[in-house]
């Protein structure tokens, strides 16, 4: 990469490629349901650990389990909002 590179991919226009990306995965999910991001997800996964082996270290996993937490009571709150079967 070259500095014109760099620069032209932090200026680029981020909200346009952020819709881009939601509308490519919703159509993704849509074609092959959850199999499509589950791949994806597993793909990131492999290559952050082999770029960082110790990811992710103990702080990031207590973190990501209180952020887990916190939807886990939001998911509750919004289930007891609808009448049961």
């Amino acid at each position: 990469m070259n500095r014109n590179e760099i620069r032209d991919f932090a200026n680029r226009d981020w909200e346009q490629s952020s819709k881009f990306d939601r509308s490519h995965w919703v159509k993704e999910y849509r074609r092959s349901g959850s199999a499509t991001t589950q791949k994806a997800s597993q793909i990131l996964w492999q290559h952050m650990k082999h770029i960082r082996p110790e990811w992710p270290d103990a702080q990031e996993r207590s973190n990501d389990l209180d952020s887990h937490v916190v939807l886990k009571k939001l998911l509750d709150q919004v289930a007891n909002g609808f009448p049961p079967y």
